[in-house]
């Protein structure tokens, strides 16, 4: 995620950048989507390089742009495949 000439991320350094990502993801669920409008909402499937024993690995993400131009986070969830199935 960082390259391979990355230094300094001990085990403890590591858990705990795990540890805050988790919570800010945990947040990030709970959040009330209807407080402010959205003017525009993006969503699309991300493919990465990374692979498991048959599929390409996806994450679903929507975005969406309120009438002020923040862009925020509204949805993101790890899948398979970008289809119907996984969009529900």
């Amino acid at each position: 995620m960082v390259g391979l000439d990355a230094q300094g991320f001990s085990a403890s350094n590591v858990s705990r950048l795990k540890s805050e990502l988790s919570n800010e993801y945990k947040d990030l669920q709970e959040t009330l989507l209807d407080k402010d409008h959205k003017a525009y909402i993006w969503a699309d499937g991300i493919y990465s390089g990374l692979q498991s024993e048959k599929d390409k690995l996806c994450v679903l993400v929507i975005i969406g742009l309120n009438g002020y131009g923040q862009k925020q986070f509204l949805a993101i969830a790890d899948c398979k495949r970008e289809s119907t199935q996984s969009w529900r």
